[in-house]
């Protein structure tokens, strides 16, 4: 279920982060790791919130049933 909720996340931060640009990038690509989840947490882009609530989710374990 955390696979799933992950891929959630990153397809609710694609409206912010051009994800797809960064894995075509190689220079950009290897800076993609776990951090992700940190830099969208401490964003304040409202465009995040939906992905923030979901990484909070996460943390408490109230994961897809």
């Amino acid at each position: 279920a955390i696979e799933l909720m992950f891929v959630d996340v990153m397809l609710e931060a694609h409206v912010y982060y051009d994800f797809l640009s960064q894995i075509k990038d190689p220079a950009e690509y290897w800076k993609l790791d776990d951090t992700i989840l940190k830099t969208i947490e401490t964003e304040s882009a409202q465009e995040l919130q939906k992905a923030k609530e979901l990484i909070l989710r996460i943390r408490r374990r109230d994961l897809y049933q």
